[in-house]
């Protein structure tokens, strides 16, 4: 959500959304939302550049050394193929291991 190109849009939606949550909330009523919600669009490209690129994976165990140490993660591509089918996640598991669902255009 960092590269989405409407941020802006986004954060103001969501301000808008929850100040019409507390006001709902102090009168005591139910939240009636009438606005579409606006969600964040991602380029494509901007989707690739995070999965290829390099990743910090901190504390890793290596057996190279027996000790904890950094290392770097990245996916690469050794030639390119004529089809390339990509499969975009459309869930993922939140901090406290919820499931929770991306709601993002690409």
């Amino acid at each position: 959500l960092a590269h989405a190109s409407n941020a802006a849009d986004v954060a103001a939606y969501e301000e808008r959304a929850a100040r019409a949550e507390a006001e709902a909330k102090a009168a005591g009523t139910k939240v009636t939302n009438a606005e579409t919600p606006v969600l964040p669009v991602v380029a494509f490209e901007a989707c690739l550049q995070q999965f290829f690129g390099t990743e910090n994976i901190d504390d890793w165990l290596s057996p190279a050394i027996n000790g904890r140490t950094r290392a770097y993660h990245r996916q690469r591509l050794a030639s390119f193929p004529k089809y390339l089918v990509v499969a975009l996640n459309k869930f993922f598991f939140a901090a406290d291991w919820t499931p929770k669902k991306k709601t993002v255009s690409v």
